[in-house]
């Protein structure tokens, strides 16, 4: 599942004269959010360790991350089964609003904010804060399958087959459907 992609932004009504890369500064903010709580996938801990080690040191930003590394995109593929959770419940329903409440006054567009450590000290304590809020309350673990899971659909049997009902699932990178069937209790 992709939650969000610098493309959309600088593709899209955007300031002229600014930089691609600032279509993607909310959104390495968030992600190195998560970098920093150790909530990124497996894959990028393996396979982007320099990388990650550079955020922490705060030698490389998040949207540089984004920028470079995940190919300008904030997907489930780059986050852990926590981050996932954390995201589907924040990111894509209240992230931007925090975002522009934070930033909203600094700039004539929320494109034009910096991508500093200073502009992203100024909105760790609101994601602190949120996601404070969302472990109290208790978010049902999910998995990155489940989160993936969008469509359930009732697969067509014979009528001497017992009906089974399955769910259709899209991989994000190969654009393969698997169907997952569950038995009946």
């Amino acid at each position: 599942m992709k939650y969000d992609d610098a493309s959309w932004h600088y593709g899209g009504e955007y300031p002229a004269g600014l930089p691609r890369k600032n279509g993607a500064t909310h959104i390495g903010m968030f992600l190195a959010w998560n970098i920093e709580r150790a909530l990124v996938s497996r894959d990028h801990e393996e396979n982007s360790a320099k990388q990650l080690a550079r955020v922490r040191a705060r030698k490389m930003t998040g949207a540089d991350f984004v920028m470079k590394v995940c190919d300008e995109k904030l997907t489930d593929d780059d986050l852990s089964d926590e981050g996932n959770r954390f995201a589907v419940a924040y990111f894509e329903k209240k992230y931007l609003a925090d975002y522009a409440t934070v930033f909203g006054d600094d700039a004539d567009s929320l494109y034009a904010i910096a991508d500093t450590w200073a502009n992203y000290d100024r909105l760790k304590p609101v994601l602190d804060r949120r996601y404070e809020a969302f472990a109290k309350r208790g978010a049902k673990p999910t998995t990155k399958a489940a989160a993936k899971t969008r469509v359930v659909a009732k697969k067509k049997v014979s009528a001497a087959q017992p009906k089974a009902k399955t769910k259709t699932r899209t991989k994000t990178k190969t654009a393969k459907k698997t169907k997952i069937r569950r038995r009946k209790p």
